[in-house]
Order: structure tokens, then sequence, then C-alpha cells
């Protein structure tokens, strides 16, 4: 095996590493000789045990400059060090996996002879301010291999790399600007997805993680879930729901770390979805018939989300039908042992609904997104992908 070092970085607003990172570096320890792990936070509230099996050093440091600045700092702190590795390994805890083990993917890359590699391509697209961006490897997790690394071009994009003050420039000046800087230095890059989903069919502006994680997984054996894939808000995210119910059915992963960690983030409100997993649960668990209001991103999520748990609902119902797997809220015959689940997440529209069926419902047989976690995107800690939530 190549002597290939691990810098994995972690964020989280509580400063707690969850269980499903424990999962994540064991698959990447089989594939590197070092891991240091950096946290951005000053010291860990809980999960150290998760990790200090797998780390051969565990940095902290303030939140700064977003995971690029991460790296940053500590290839900085490496130093000589970097020189005695073959190859870097740059990856950060924005997804779950793997969901069998990255053998077949770091076979598959060492064989090539490209320059550096990750594991999935983002095509061509452009952000609702007008910004075109290229097709680009995404940097949630790259390999840098020898040739690249021996390079004073490699040292010279690190030394040069500003700090980013905002989400926007931190995608702009390392996830885009490292793909077409080496590119212009000649370095090939290359992702995993290139060879294993010749016949995926990539959409203009659409990441391919966030919006097709079922087909990636189940078809083309991509061994990760990104987190935000299964934001309620997130087009794709019905189809990552059934991801989840693949990897439950068909691997030996342990799906409920997902669930775990995500329930977690939505109590401390620093993530989307919106619908809190185990007040939902209880709502479904007292009302007989269920209706899901909306059928949108959100509508179709919840839907999904109630076939992954085996519960029944009766409809989508909509406040104006124009859609013929739907009803009219007017038009349903709502008892007091039903519930209504309003699936939208716009405050405004959550609003008018909620006074439309609020003048036919009691109080206790309503379950609405939890105003709170609209109020805004918390990009900083949450890495939000632009060129989707811009949509």
């Amino acid at each position: 095996m190549k002597k290939r070092l691990c810098i994995y970085i972690i964020f989280d607003k509580e400063k707690r590493i969850d269980k499903y990172i424990q999962t994540v570096l064991k698959g990447i320890r089989k594939h590197v000789s070092s891991v240091v792990v950096v946290c951005n936070f000053e010291s860990a509230v809980s999960g150290l045990e998760y990790i200090t099996d797998y780390a051969d050093e565990i940095l902290y440091r303030e939140n700064k400059g977003y995971d690029s600045g991460a790296y940053k700092d500590a290839i900085e702190y490496l130093g000589d060090v970097l020189e005695t590795y073959d190859e870097l390994l740059l990856a950060n805890d924005t997804f779950y996996g793997p969901f069998d083990s990255f053998d077949d993917m770091f076979k598959r890359m060492d064989e090539d002879e490209c320059d550096y590699w990750g594991i999935t391509r983002h095509p061509a697209g452009r952000w609702t301010d007008g910004y075109l961006y290229n097709s680009h490897i995404q940097s949630y997790f790259i390999v840098y291999k020898e040739r690249i690394l021996r390079s004073s071009d490699f040292a010279n994009f690190w030394c040069d790399l500003k700090y980013p003050m905002s989400y926007e420039e931190a995608i702009i000046n390392y996830e885009f600007a490292l793909n077409q800087y080496f590119a212009e230095k000649n370095f090939v890059g290359k992702a995993y997805m290139d060879f294993v989903a010749l016949e995926y069919s990539y959409q203009y502006s659409q990441n391919p993680c966030i919006v097709n994680a079922y087909e990636l997984i189940k078809d083309y054996g991509i061994p990760i879930l990104k987190r935000r894939s299964l934001d309620f808000n997130n087009q794709g995210c019905a189809n990552a729901i059934k991801a989840l119910g693949y990897i439950r059915d068909n691997t030996r992963y342990n799906y409920l770390l997902i669930l775990e960690h995500i329930k977690r983030l939505q109590n401390v409100k620093t993530f989307i979805p919106t619908f809190e997993f185990v007040e939902l649960e209880k709502f479904v668990a007292k009302h007989k018939k269920i209706y899901i209001y909306g059928n949108g991103c959100c509508g179709k999520a919840i839907a999904a989300f109630f076939s992954f748990n085996n519960w029944g609902y009766v409809c989508h119902v909509v406040t104006d039908n124009s859609n013929e797997d739907c009803k009219m809220f007017s038009e349903i015959d709502v008892e007091d042992q039903d519930g209504i689940v309003i699936a939208i997440t716009n405050r405004e529209a959550i609003d008018e609904v909620y006074h439309n069926v609020r003048m036919r419902c009691k109080e206790e047989q309503i379950f609405k997104p939890n105003y709170s976690d609209l109020l805004g995107l918390q990009v900083q800690g949450d890495r939000y992908d632009r060129t989707t939530i811009s949509k």
C-alpha cells in the first residue's frame, strides 16, 4: 500500500463527535498509513472515543476559514512531514459511509494515472446571481498523488490560499479554484464516478450527490451519502430517503447512525429538514389517518420518509388542485382522530395553510415545521451547498 496520510476535518456547533464518524475513519484507515483529525473547535465535549482508535493525532483550532482553512493550517503544521508520504487524502465530515468499503474505489483510482481524484464530479452550472462555474471534482474527499504532492505548485496553492470570509468564497476559492489551478499546471484530476457511472446523465447545475443519491449508491456503487441530501428543502430529498432505505435493506452499514446524527442536529437547529423525526413519529402514532398537506419537494420527501418507516397516509392534499395525485383540502372529510402534516417549508405559506387547516381541525391534529429552523441558514457551521440552495 502506498504511504498515504489523511487529514480529516470535523465541525460541530455543539463540539460533539458523532458515532458515524467512527465508521468513516475505520473505512479510511484501511487505505492510509496515518490519520490526522482536525476539529474546528477548541475542545470536544463528547465522542472522542469514536476517533481515538483511528487518529494518530487530533488537532483543535478556531473555526476560521471553513474546511479549506483547516486543511491549510494542518498542512502548514505538518510541514516537512508531508514529504515522507506518497499521497495525501483531504476529507471532511459531511458524508456518511462507506456502505461496504472503500476498497473498490481505492483499487480503481490507484490504477489510474491521474494526479488527484475525488469520489464525485459536479457538472458545470450557474448560481442564481449569474456566477458560472465549470465541471469539477467535489472537495469533500480528494486524494493528491505523489507527482502533485511533491510539486512546488501544490505548496504554492496552499500558501496563497486566503482564509475565506464566506461560504461562497470557500467554494469559489477552494473547490472551484483547486480544479482550475491544477488543470492550468497540467495536472490531471478525475472522479471515481467518471469510471463507475458512465451511464449517469449529468444535469446542468445539479449536484449529483444531492439530487440522485439513490442511483449513485444502488446502480454505481458510490460508497457515501452526503449529509445534506437528507434536507427536506432539497429537491432530491425523497431520492435520498429512498437511498437510505436501500442502505438499510441491502448493506451491512448501520443506517441508524445516520438517523441518530440527523435527530441530534435537528434538536440543536443546525440542520434542515424542519421536521423533528421523534415528534413526527409520536404524531403519526396518535392519529387514525394521516394526510400530507403539500406535494412539492418537501411533500414528496415526507411521503418518502413515511414509506421508509412503513407508515401509512391517505393522500397528499393541497389548497388548489392542479394535480390528479392530490385532493383539495376543502373536499376531504377530516375526523377528530385524523392528523394533517403540513409539508411546506416557506414560512408565509405555512402560516396560510395552518390558518386554513385550523378552521377545520383542532390544534393537536396538526403537525407543522418548527419556525426556528426556518429563520436562516447557518452556513458557516452547516456547510450548505449554494449551488443547490440557491435554486
